[in-house]
């Protein structure tokens, strides 16, 4: 049997050798270390870190971002309409979403924007309930930003409400810490999902710098010490992370303490990894410094480096800082100001007086007002309701970004400092608390870029209502010119220049941190800056003026009080005079008729203020009622819009028709930086609503909205015609017959300098009852083409003009009993008016029906015609009868030369005979001589058998002897036998 080998049976503390030691058990393997310490595997117990290193202990953060972290994810996906259903559609509704997704830039991590949805995704484990916070830069509402945590079956797990979802907008160039976000044990899904709207310019991009979570069970954490990154050290052991070195020092890997630079010919920024060589001074590395102006009104001129210095000036190509002080006359204070000789600064005269700049304030004659406002065009010292800053993406405000020297000022001008890092902001900002006089004001400002690169400069306004906007935008090289801006309403707003060397590029290399590209990328830029020449508000509460205006009213300490509403100030007498009927009066103290403003076509104005419509607006003689669908507000859908995995979102636009009432949008997941819901009330308005996934306690789901913006806030006028100003119809919506509403919104933003416009085309169909139908452009299925201009296309019955007297068909019917009904029908193209009733009653009318008086004037016009035939006929006989008169006549009275000349008498005898016998004798003519009249009448009766006995009884009436006797003897021949 073989023998076997003895074992050591190990025991703790006594084992020599090499044995190992004997295993030591925990009850408990979810256990985690403290900040600063770190996991023994071995001995599992918890050590300190050493010098040199860091650690979170059961926390993890990410800041370096030069390629995704371990657990980190990219997903992107484009958007889709509703109707791209079709293969060709799909086509062209394919998105290149590949210049759209999550960026990592070495200091942070960047969503581009675009028209994509973009995700960044984070899996993490957590052993104990922990929290998230993270910092970000959101500058941009046109981006939507969403953050969502789940667990590992797709279940929501994140409380704190919408502003825990929905992140808070921030200023530009500004970073924000997250709130808390309160994460269980176990897998966590965390979920940064960015979507961009518009798509129709380039948004700001959202920045990520930092994520922080704490519960994690993560290995590589929790069982080892992180060196410290290049730039950063950590001088005593336990530490919970690194700090940055100081300016003018560096520090490698690991590093305990920082190693200073040669003062003399390096240089290095907070947070270096290495020093820098110092380059030649150049005249842009010192500015003139401008002491207080003494009693004699004169400054002493002085000049110093910009700080902190990054070159030198003891190399022969250097530029020397000009020695000694120079006295120059001190520039006249700005318009409204005067100079305190005991502070020797300028400042605004009090109220009621005025000053050109130059002289003392004096105060205001009778009857008159100072008009205040804000005019600086003098620069010795920066204004006090002015200041300026210097901000950088990467958070520093030393080397590469210093507040002092951010915005320098130089006599007749304002101009950017030198020496900024290129992706620092440098602003300049004017707040204005108590708002503007009659509510209105304008800022407007002269300014110009010179730059070599794509610098950038961006004019902005933000205020407690409306929150964060960009009003507009230049980029690289401008000449000098001028822009004004219109304040759309009364408020406390502060206004924002802000320049940028080097705009945001979707080149990966072009943003990369400061540290990385040394003083290559610091001296790059250095010669582009942004000068402004002068600065004026209009119609401010505060500040001072250089002029008084004629006060009708009067005047009190807030200045003039001024007309009634409708009326304006007359420049010879100085009186209140109304406005003709219809127009308004924006700027109360406006003098002349030309402050009258006409309202546009179709509008009457009721308060002399605001131009609106009765809804019964009368368009080249035709009349129209539209209270049926303006009495109310209307709600449009634009089309689904969906991503690849199935969110959706669309538009929603409320409209006021006849703006007797503001429609409102509120946002419910858009938050300020003050922290409220930002709501837009207008008569015609925008949000973007997403359909939630979430139940809330009734059981039931509200959508989600955001992105409120007015499409109008006044109506324009009411038209037949195709184009009112510079707003055009659509050709597909055009039509002769139809009617256009045209409102505007004169609030200006980046894409849209000139505001919004939206037509609102109404169109008489019989087949569309009620509220009819509103349709979107089909090429726009959005209602816009170019995100300034909004079309849409209602067709309702109950447009349709008011019908004329003559477009009304009448129709009587039958007369009961003394009565009759009356009906009034209109045709399709019209509507019969609200004082025309469809049926009335009334009384049998004793009027002949046209059809019998044509039947009756027919007849008479026959028997007219009858008589008249019947007369002529008459006459012709006559004539007829009185020749043969004539014929008997000549007859009678010619001798007969037969039977030897003796004449035989005849008498007529009334023997009881009706036969009588005569014999004529042969006429001599048929006819009259032609100097005979044929009116001359003859008394003569041939009674004879041809003539009949109407004619023999009208010759014994009618014609009588001369003796009385109806009877005439006529000498007749008696005819040889």
């Amino acid at each position: 049997m073989n023998q076997e080998a003895p074992v050591d049976v190990p025991k703790a503390g006594v084992c020599t050798g090499g044995a190992p030691n004997a295993p030591v058990r925990l009850q408990d393997c979810s256990l985690t270390c403290k900040s600063g310490e770190y996991f023994d595997l071995e001995l599992l117990q918890c050590h300190e870190c050493p010098p040199g290193t860091y650690s979170l202990g059961g926390m993890v953060r990410h800041e370096i971002w030069d390629q995704l972290p371990d657990g980190f994810s990219v997903l992107v996906e484009p958007l889709t309409s509703r109707s791209s259903f079709s293969m060709l559609e799909r086509e062209r509704s394919y998105t290149n979403c590949s210049k759209s997704e999550w960026q990592t830039r070495g200091d942070y991590i960047a969503f581009p924007g675009g028209s994509c949805v973009a995700t960044l995704v984070y899996t993490v484990r957590l052993i104990q309930p922990g929290a998230l916070h993270y910092t970000y830069q959101y500058p941009d509402d046109d981006t939507i930003f969403e953050f969502q945590a789940q667990n590992e079956l797709c279940q929501s797990v994140s409380s704190g409400g919408d502003e825990i979802r929905w992140p808070t907008v921030t200023e530009e160039g500004k970073w924000r810490t997250s709130k808390s976000v309160q994460l269980p044990a176990g897998l966590n899904v965390l979920q940064w999902k960015a979507m961009g709207i518009t798509g129709r310019h380039q948004t700001k991009p959202l920045l990520i710098k930092s994520i922080e979570v704490s519960g994690v069970a993560d290995p590589a954490v929790s069982t080892g010490c992180t060196p410290c990154r290049n730039g950063t050290h950590a001088p005593a052991p336990r530490s919970r992370q690194c700090q940055d070195c100081p300016s003018d020092s560096y520090s490698g890997r690991g590093a305990t303490q920082c190693i200073r630079c040669d003062a003399k010919t390096s240089f290095a920024s907070p947070g270096s990894g290495r020093c820098h060589k110092r380059p030649p001074c150049t005249q842009n590395d010192y500015f003139e410094v401008h002491s207080a102006c003494d009693e004699r009104n004169n400054t002493l001129v002085t000049y110093q480096w910009v700080e902190p210095r990054t070159c030198r000036d003891d190399l022969p190509s250097s530029a020397k800082l000009p020695s000694g002080a120079e006295r120059r006359k001190c520039p006249p204070c700005n318009p409204g100001m005067q100079m305190d000789y005991t502070t020797g600064t300028c400042r605004f005269c009090p109220p009621g007086s005025i000053s050109d700049g130059i002289r003392p304030c004096r105060a205001c004659p009778p009857s008159t007002a100072p008009n205040t406002g804000l005019q600086f065009i003098w620069w010795s010292a920066l204004p006090g309701l002015m200041s300026s800053r210097c901000m950088s993406l990467e958070g520093y405000t030393g080397t590469g970004c210093t507040t002092a020297a951010a915005w320098l000022t130089s006599g007749d001008h304002l101009r950017t400092g030198h020496g900024h890092a290129p992706d620092s902001y440098l602003i300049l900002s004017l707040k204005i608390e108590k708002g503007f006089r009659a509510g209105r004001g304008t800022v407007s400002f002269t300014f110009q870029l010179d730059c070599e690169g794509d610098c950038q400069f961006v004019f902005m306004q933000s205020s407690p209502t409306k929150g964060i906007s960009v009003i507009q935008t230049w980029s690289g090289r401008v000449p000098k010119q001028h822009f004004s801006y219109s304040i759309p309403q009364n408020g406390s707003y502060t206004f924002n220049w802000a320049f940028q060397k080097q705009a945001w590029s979707e080149d990966a290399g072009a943003m990369l941190p400061y540290s990385a590209t040394g003083v290559q990328r610091l001296r790059l830029f250095d010669t582009d800056s942004a000068r402004i020449d002068q600065v004026n508000v209009t119609n401010t509460i505060e500040g001072g003026a250089s002029v008084c205006l004629p006060c009708a009213q009067g005047a009190d300490a807030s200045g003039c009080i001024p007309c009634p509403p409708g009326h304006y100030t007359e420049a010879a007498s100085t009186h209140c005079k109304p406005c003709p009927a219809n127009t308004v009066v924006l700027d109360p103290g406006a003098v002349g008729k030309s402050a009258c403003i006409n309202c546009g076509p179709g509008l009457i104005s009721t308060d002399s203020k605001t131009c609106t419509t009765d809804c019964t607006p009368t368009i080249n003689g035709t009349r129209y009622d539209l209270r049926k669908i303006g009495s109310k507000f209307h709600e449009v859908r634009g089309s689904l819009l969906f991503t690849a995995s199935g969110m959706q979102y669309f538009h929603v636009f409320n409209i006021s028709l006849c703006g007797r009432e503001p429609v409102n949008c509120a946002n419910n997941i858009t938050f300020q930086a003050e922290g409220e819901p930002k709501s837009v009330k207008a008569l015609i308005c925008r949000t973007t609503l997403i359909p939630s996934q979430s139940v809330d306690a009734s059981g039931g789901s509200s959508p989600l909205s955001t992105q409120s913006v007015t499409l109008g806030d006044h109506l324009l006028g009411i038209t037949n015609e195709a184009q009112f100003g510079e707003t055009r119809v659509l050709d597909e919506f055009y039509n002769p017959k139809d009617l256009h509403v045209f409102f505007g919104t004169p609030t200006a933003t980046k894409s849209c300098p000139k505001g919004r416009t939206t037509t609102v085309t109404l169109r008489c169909d019989a087949d569309q009852p009620g509220a009819g139908q509103v349709t979107l452009p089909s090429r726009c299925p959005d209602g816009t083409c170019d995100g300034c201009h909004f079309h849409f296309l209602w067709s309702s019955s109950t447009v349709c003009p008011i019908c004329g007297a003559q477009d009304i068909k009448i129709v009587k019917s039958e007369c009961v009993a003394g009565e009759q009904n009356v009906h009034y029908l209109a045709p399709k193209h019209c509507l019969m008016a609200d004082d025309v009733p469809g049926t009335k009653k009334v009384p049998c009318s004793t009027e002949i029906p046209f059809v019998l008086q044509l039947i009756i004037m027919g007849c008479v016009g026959t028997a007219v015609l009858l008589c008249l035939t019947v007369f002529i006929c008459w006459k012709r006989n006559r004539r007829l009868e009185y020749k043969y008169s004539r014929l008997a006549r000549q007859r009678s009275s010619t001798p007969s030369n037969s039977g030897g000349g003796n004449d035989t008498t005849s008498s007529l005898k009334d023997n009881g005979s009706n036969e009588c016998e005569t014999e004529l004798a042969a006429a001599e003519s048929c006819a009259l001589d032609d100097d005979e009249d044929e009116e001359d009448e003859v008394s003569v009766t041939v009674p004879m058998k041809s003539f009949g006995l109407v004619n023999k009884i009208r010759s014994m009436t009618a014609y009588k002897s001369e003796s009385g006797s109806p009877f005439e003897t006529i000498q007749l021949t008696e005819a040889q036998s």
